[in-house]
């Protein structure tokens, strides 16, 4: 009998095992123009952002931090730790010893009782009363600065010492001044000075110099003493003001994303172990991150609003335009031009943010009717008695709200998906959305932590790219800016002008996988003074570092939308037997089929209808 053989030349993976398609979010969401319009979005909200925490501090509403030896805690932080009663206790008290240490150090500095002091906190801030009770504190310190690094500087540079000693003492004595000139100039020290730095820089200047006198430099010390401890008051107390809510609520809720990375490197998957722990977890620090949105929610409730109407219209127009862009790309490897994504997200914005919108006001109307019959009770007697009995109705509505609430988190990311692909509204995106995942809740759950885990891991590899790009960079640029090291700011004597600037930190304290106490791998600005020339640098810089750190917020998001596309087609194929290549076209007003669809890629067809598999006949044996 004769035998034959097949040879294997290729398998369409995307036909035998349809989900491997989720892999190729990773190469649609990294396309430029899909990053710029999620960058546009970040900016445009970012800005919108910073806005609001100005009205709402120059309000009064600012966040409140409490500072102690063991560090700072926030209000969110508080908000996750503390019960409701708690937190309210925990907050009138951090107002009140904020103002009774503002109080004392006023007190203090300007020499007047405590009742005087609040008095005078009243119209003006604290650093504004200490210069004007101190008009020449500033100059004179700065002069004495001078003369005491002159004077120090040429007595080493005349001992006897070997010149790794000389050079030695040099750079204590510079490193003491630049300590001196920071308080004075208001900046925190200890973000580049040691505390016995700190405490020893006065006596190491003044001691210094032989050619002063005992008594002199009793009196020199005792005025940089006096003077640094006054400024440090204040910057302590500058550090306690009041902060913009959405910043500290931004920070928080990335120092929470941190956590549960770290969780995961550890294994730590359970829910115990909030974001602000010694050991972290995955679940729980992302309960964490979501009891800090519950805080802008409760805390700020019009803040919640105004920002989230706008998060939603800028987000609406730069996700559905991705969107538009990922589906194209998916169904008829075609990519969209930005204009033409544009246009297409225009004509679709109020289809866009009424999908947002609709669940929301949805979820609002079940809450107000349940609140609504629980008002009932206030009929004497005969209420109360109503509530009990009909009490499995308000079961059955809280059940409701419920599922629906699920549903929503479930298929929310499919909403701007269904109107990118099918060109349809909002209604249709609400139903499509919530009733694939309610038949398909295996397979939207599977799908959606694939994609989870899968972005996370490309989330972290272009952070590292960014990492190693800003690193990279500032040790070249600052190679050159300093001269190899003998070229320093023109306010300091030991930073170099880049590391005035732009400060990075070392290799050792940056990590692949971002940890909650980590320090930011975009490095810090205004830490040192600076010059009006170094001033405008530092800000030019500080822009261009940002906007490639905003572009690694903004591949997250172009991912999240390219993902959700993905797995809409995936899903509505399942559901409704749609090919994948089925698309709203905005030239014939529908969806094209795969045989009207202009064939951009050979290649592509190949793939989408699986590589032939030859047979080749053997001779009998």
């Amino acid at each position: 009998m004769p035998e034959s053989g097949a040879e294997l030349h290729g398998i369409a993976w995307t036909r035998a095992l349809p989900y491997t398609r989720l892999f190729r979010t990773f190469a649609m969401a990294i396309w430029p123009s899909k990053v710029a319009l999620c960058l546009a979005g970040v900016l445009v909200t970012y800005v919108a952002a910073r806005a609001l925490d100005v009205i709402w501090v120059r309000a009064g509403s600012g966040v409140i931090v409490s500072r102690s030896a063991d560090g700072e805690i926030s209000e969110m932080e508080a908000f996750d730790s503390l019960s409701g009663v708690s937190y309210t206790d925990w907050r009138r008290s951090v107002v009140a010893d904020h103002r009774a240490y503002a109080a004392e150090s006023v007190a203090e500095a300007c020499g007047v009782g405590v009742s005087e002091a609040e008095t005078r906190l009243a119209t003006r801030t604290a650093r504004q009363i200490v210069e004007q009770s101190h008009p020449n504190d500033r100059v004179a310190c700065e002069k004495l600065i001078g003369e005491r690094l002159a004077g120090g500087l040429a007595a080493v540079d005349q001992s006897t010492a070997t010149s790794a000693e000389r050079r030695e003492r040099r750079w204590k004595l510079k490193r003491a001044a630049d300590c001196l000139r920071l308080i004075l100039s208001a900046y925190d020290p200890h973000e580049s000075f040691t505390p016995d730095e700190i405490d020893g820089a006065a006596a190491l200047l003044v001691d210094s110099d032989p050619g002063v006198t005992e008594a002199d430099r009793a009196a020199q010390r005792e005025q940089l003493s006096a003077a640094m401890g006054r400024h440090l008051r204040i910057i302590e107390l500058e550090k306690r003001r009041p902060r913009g809510p959405l910043m500290g609520l931004l920070n928080y809720e990335l120092r929470c994303f941190s956590a549960a990375a770290a969780g995961i490197a550890a294994g730590r998957l359970v829910l115990s172990g909030a974001a602000s722990d010694v050991e972290p977890s995955l679940l729980g620090s992302l309960g964490s991150a979501f009891r800090g949105g519950l805080w802008l929610a409760t805390q700020r409730p019009c803040l919640f609003v105004v920002f989230g109407l706008v998060s939603v219209a800028v987000f609406a127009f730069a996700g559905g335009a991705t969107c538009r862009m990922a589906a194209l790309e998916a169904t008829r490897n075609e990519r969209e031009t930005i204009a033409g994504t544009i246009r297409f997200a225009r004509g679709k914005l109020d289809a866009f943010v009424l999908s947002a919108l609709l669940p929301a006001a949805i979820l609002i109307g079940l809450a107000l009717l349940l609140a609504l019959a629980g008002a009932a009770t206030i009929i004497p007697f005969i209420g109360v008695v109503l509530a009990g009995l009909f009490y499995v109705v308000a079961l059955l509505l809280g059940l409701g709200l419920a599922l629906f609430l699920i549903a929503t988190l479930l298929g929310f990311s499919f909403m701007w998906p269904t109107i990118a692909t099918e060109g349809s509204d909002y209604t249709d995106a609400l139903s499509r959305s919530l009733g694939y995942v309610g038949q398909r809740l295996w397979h939207t759950g599977f799908g959606s932590i694939v994609l989870w885990v899968y972005g996370g891991a490309c989330l972290l590899v272009v952070r590292f790219i960014a990492l190693v790009t800003l690193k990279c960079t500032h040790m070249a640029t600052g190679w050159g800016m300093n001269l190899l090291g003998t070229r320093m700011s023109s306010r300091t004597s030991t930073f170099g002008k880049l590391d005035a600037m732009w400060h990075m930190p070392g290799w050792s304290d940056l990590s692949f996988i971002p940890t909650a106490s980590a320090t930011p791998f975009w490095g810090a600005f205004g830490q040192v003074p600076l010059s009006a020339s170094e001033q405008l640098a530092a800000w030019l810089i500080a822009v261009w570092v940002f906007l490639l750190v905003g572009a690694v917020f903004a591949f997250g998001l172009s991912f999240y939308f390219c993902g959700s596309t993905q797995l809409y087609l995936l899903l509505r194929r399942e559901i409704d037997g749609t090919d994948f290549e089925e698309v709203f076209s905005e030239s014939f007003e529908g969806a094209l089929p795969a045989a009207e669809t202009p064939n951009t890629s050979a290649g592509t067809a190949a793939e989408s209808r699986g590589t032939p598999l030859p047979v080749f006949p053997t001779r009998p044996g």
